[in-house]
This record gives C-alpha cells, sequence and structure tokens, in this order.
C-alpha cells in the first residue's frame, strides 16, 4: 500500500494502535493520576479488553486536537 506522505501515515507505523496506559502516560507527557482523571472525566476514551485498559491512539489525537482547539494560536 502506498503512502502518500501523510504526516500521520508514518506516525501510525511507528505506534500500535492501542496503548497500554504507560505508553499513553508517555505521549502525552502527563502523570498517571492525571491520565486517569482524563479517564474518569470522559475526556479521553479508552477500551478495555480483558482486564487491561487501553487507550486508543486516536484518542490520544483527538485529545490533542481538542487541546489545540480550546487553547487557540499562541
Amino acid at each position: 500500500m502506498r503512502s502518500f506522505g501523510h504526516p500521520q501515515s508514518q506516525r501510525a507505523k511507528s505506534l500500535p494502535r492501542l496503548l497500554a496506559i504507560k505508553q499513553a502516560i508517555y505521549e502525552l507527557g502527563i502523570s498517571r493520576t492525571a491520565l486517569y482523571e482524563l479517564i474518569k472525566d470522559g475526556e479521553l476514551k479508552t477500551v478495555k479488553i480483558g482486564r487491561r485498559r487501553l487507550v486508543p491512539i486516536e484518542a490520544i489525537e483527538e485529545f490533542v486536537a481538542v487541546l489545540g482547539k480550546v487553547m487557540g494560536p499562541p
């Protein structure tokens, strides 16, 4: 499949589709407590597979996009 140089397509190849909590913390650069607050408040979507809670990479991208809209340009 051909990539059209879309920046997201390059990033998608380097990250799994579902991130463990530790990976999501690293990607967002926040604490574990802050991540669980976002999940509890419904600001960050997760999925549960068995006993594991995972964060879809799309949920992280949506969360960051919303932050950009709320904060506006510098």
